[in-house]
């Protein structure tokens, strides 16, 4: 029970990660137009 939710954890922090990485991108993008 324990180990499945550390995967499902470190799943959703590498989601969020990959996430704020592409937003990041975007507003660099947006801000230099």
């Amino acid at each position: 029970m324990f180990s499945a939710l550390v995967v499902v954890g470190a799943k959703l922090l590498c989601f969020f990660g990959c996430f704020l990485k592409k937003l990041q991108i975007i507003i660099i993008k947006f801000l230099n137009t």
